[in-house]
């Protein structure tokens, strides 16, 4: 079941570091889309595997990077 869970968080990991590279509007977007498909992963998540962790600093390191503004280049 732990390798079920950790399968399912890997795509959300690697969707927290596409969206580093987005603006700020958006960010916000992914973070609550993925904030809600964390949610659903935690409730069938019994046997949590190393991933959790993992996924859960993608998604915050995530948020903060939405908290901070954009400098135009």
């Amino acid at each position: 079941m732990a390798r079920a869970r950790a399968d399912e968080y890997a795509p959300v990991t690697a969707e927290a570091a596409v969206a580093t590279g987005l603006g700020t509007a958006a960010r916000e977007l992914v973070v609550r889309r993925l904030r809600a498909e964390l949610r659903h992963i935690h409730g069938r998540d019994y046997f949590p595997p190393v991933e959790r962790d993992q996924v859960g600093a993608a998604v915050e390191n995530l948020t903060a990077a939405a908290d901070q503004p954009q400098v135009p280049s």
